[in-house]
């Protein structure tokens, strides 16, 4: 009776266990994550795209070093260009009012077109400065009224046009006013060079 008693027993014990264990469902306990190898690179990557959004939201300040100087770098040079651009431009507008300001709109833009064919001549310097400071080829230079002219506006219209590409000078690389030359000056113009045409006072070469 007592074995009996206890196998009874034991398998209510059992049956009880069964039934619990019916009733939790058995499902597999998840493994928790291993910070690996992997997943330590994905938040890295996580981390780095974080602050790329960061270096976008605030501006040139966060910039890479390397392409920050690169472009200051470039505006230095497109800064110097323009000084260099204006410079040339004041240095034709006062030594063609110094020569033909008493000229036409069109006798002013051919002393332009003179300077302009000498830039561009492989007998001449490269610039309008180079050019017109030249020794002894500009008369106004050297008798120091290129320094004391008042530039008027059709002498900076004149050269706009000029600088345009308005070119009527048929290639001229000198020009003179025979009045004010002296002798020896207009005999070598007469014998050594082309005459191409006269406008206003002055007589065009080549």
């Amino acid at each position: 009776m007592i074995a009996i008693f206890i196998w009874k027993k034991m398998a209510g014990i059992a049956m009880a266990v069964l039934l619990c264990i019916s009733s939790l469902g058995a499902k597999p306990v998840e493994s928790l994550p291993v910070l690996g190898e992997n997943t330590k690179k994905a938040a890295a990557a996580a981390e780095n795209l974080a602050r790329g959004e960061n270096v976008f939201r605030q501006g040139r300040e966060e910039t890479p070093q390397e392409y920050r100087l690169e472009t200051v770098e470039c505006c230095k040079i497109e800064t110097r260009q323009q000084r260099q651009l204006k410079r040339d431009k004041k240095i034709l507008q006062r030594i063609v009012e110094a020569e033909a300001g008493d000229q036409d709109i069109r006798g002013r833009r051919l002393v332009a077109n003179v300077i302009l064919n000498r830039v561009r001549s492989s007998k001449f310097p490269d610039t309008i400065r180079e050019v017109v400071f030249a020794a002894r080829q500009f008369s106004p230079v050297s008798d120091g009224r290129y320094y004391t002219v008042q530039v008027s506006e059709k002498t900076v219209e004149a050269v706009e046009q000029a600088l345009k590409g308005v070119d009527d000078s048929r290639g001229a690389l000198y020009f003179m006013w025979r009045e004010g030359a002296d002798s020896s000056n207009a005999s070598w113009f007469d014998r050594d060079l082309q005459k191409l045409f006269t406008h206003g006072c002055h007589e065009f070469f080549r």
